[in-house]
């Protein structure tokens, strides 16, 4: 579902297993659930300039691009950052052969033909949690004091992390705002 935290789960899972990957890290935004989705192609060739081949050594065939990207990654301890993926031909050319590396993909599809992936399912905050974080966001001594508010805010968030993080960011901006009906 958008707007769980897939994203913000990974960045966050990413920047705590840096040191892991002491050759770096690549993220993409695959856009799979919009319209155009990003071939992998062309996220082959992205991710080969930044691994350092010269944009006129990049092959224009996709799977000696795969080729190239997973010799150059043989060596290596990178972790591939695969947001928002649309489907597992999207994903496996960009899936490294090296077993120095680790890839984190988020999805709003199921991608259950990986083999060896381990998977996470997220869903909405319960009502605990998404009032602590509309607290971090907005101030938790806000909430204290106006928790049935509070409580009404997240419930009209449907508890989407997003939604709460928004909700919180805009109560930041205006303190004297109230949740309607109130």
């Amino acid at each position: 579902m958008g707007g769980v935290g897939k994203t913000a789960l990974a960045v966050h899972v990413a920047h705590l297993v840096a040191g892991a990957y002491g050759d770096g890290q690549l993220h993409v935004n695959l856009r799979g659930s919009e319209p155009r989705p990003l071939e992998p192609g062309e996220v082959l060739a992205r991710f080969l300039r930044a691994l350092g081949v010269d944009n006129r050594a990049v092959p224009d065939d996709v799977v000696e691009r795969a080729a190239l990207y997973r010799s150059r990654l043989a060596d290596r301890r990178v972790l591939v950052v695969l947001d928002n993926a649309a489907s597992e031909e999207q994903i496996r050319p960009l899936l490294p052969g090296a077993a120095t590396c680790a890839v984190l993909v988020t999805g709003r599809a199921r991608l259950t033909g990986i083999e060896g992936a381990h998977r996470i399912d997220l869903d909405v905050f319960e009502l605990g949690n998404a009032l602590r974080l509309l607290g971090r966001i907005s101030g938790s001594k806000r909430v204290e004091v106006e928790h049935s508010d509070a409580a009404e805010i997240v419930r009209l968030c449907g508890g989407l992390p997003l939604a709460v993080r928004i909700a919180g960011a805009r109560l930041t901006a205006r303190p004297g705002w109230r949740p309607p009906g109130s």
